[in-house]
Formats: structure tokens, C-alpha cells, sequence
């Protein structure tokens, strides 16, 4: 008997292994191939600040390599509070053009994005990346993950989403 649990419902992949100074130019997550799922969550962990500024931006690409991508807008909530506190702040639509801005007011945040399939879908793309943009240099201490969802195919075999 199988019971569902995170670990068998959500596929884990590696958008930015963690590093200091991440984004001393344009940065970018790994290209994301949602095929085989409905959603997909970047959490975005940024530790020490020591000063700066990001712009984040969320990406539709035709292919794994990124050869044509357009921007789209996005949802997310962050978490700006110290280490042992859990409550996120509103859901908030990130329009494309201006993304939303990690600053440096904070460290230890979580940046919590959701993209819709469907989103990439009506542009005729199933990739997905999200991009920050550098505005304010800085050193960071940053990590994100991506956590795809809504598997449209079962079973521990799942395919790749990295191609």
C-alpha cells in the first residue's frame, strides 16, 4: 500500500547550488522542462546579505538550452523574518517587466514562486527559468530549489526534467 507523501508526490531538482556572491552578474536556475507536471515551485533561500540588490524574473523557454524565452508574470510570497519564525507575507503577482527585487534589508529570507504549466503552454513552450538580474552589486549567500508537482505520470521512474 502506498501512502502519499512529499517525497513521492513532488520531484526535487537543483535550480542554484548554494554559494556566496551567486549573483556577481545576470544569474539563472537550471531550465526546467515541465512536461510531466502542472506546477512548479522555485524556493529561493538566500542566508547572509551583505549588501545589494536583485531583480528576479521568471522565464517560459522553448528548450533546455533556452534558445527563445519570454518573461511572464509570476506569484510569490516571502518569508523576510528572522530564523525561527515561519509566517510568509501576502501572495503577490509579479508582473512581467518587474519581477520583484531581493534586497539586502534581510538575511535568512525565503522567496516562495509558483508557475503554472498552463502559463508556458499558451505560449507554446514547456521550459521554465527564473533569472536575477543584478542592480545593486553585492554578496549574497543564496540556494534555490525547484519542486515540480502535479505529476501527470505516476510511479518512482519519473523522468528528467533537466532536457
Amino acid at each position: 500500500m502506498s501512502i502519499n507523501s512529499l517525497i513521492q508526490d513532488v520531484k526535487f531538482v537543483h535550480g542554484i547550488a548554494p554559494v556566496a556572491d551567486f549573483n556577481a552578474s545576470t544569474a539563472y536556475t537550471q531550465v526546467v522542462n515541465m512536461r510531466d507536471y502542472q506546477k512548479c515551485t522555485f524556493l529561493l533561500y538566500t542566508g547572509v546579505v551583505a549588501s545589494g540588490a536583485s531583480k528576479v524574473t521568471v522565464n517560459a523557454c522553448s528548450n533546455s538550452a533556452a534558445s527563445a524565452e519570454t518573461e511572464i508574470a509570476f506569484y510569490y510570497k516571502e518569508q523576510t523574518t528572522t530564523l525561527g519564525a515561519d509566517s510568509h507575507g501576502a501572495e503577490t503577482l509579479a508582473v512581467v517587466g518587474t519581477g520583484f527585487t531581493l534586497t539586502a534589508e534581510t538575511d535568512n529570507q525565503i522567496e516562495i514562486i509558483e508557475v503554472d504549466a498552463d502559463q508556458l503552454a499558451a505560449l507554446g513552450y514547456n521550459h521554465v527559468r527564473v533569472s536575477f538580474e543584478q542592480t545593486v552589486n553585492h554578496g549574497r549567500i543564496f540556494a534555490c530549489i525547484a519542486c515540480l508537482s502535479g505529476a501527470r505520470q505516476g510511479g518512482d521512474k519519473k523522468r528528467t526534467v533537466l532536457v
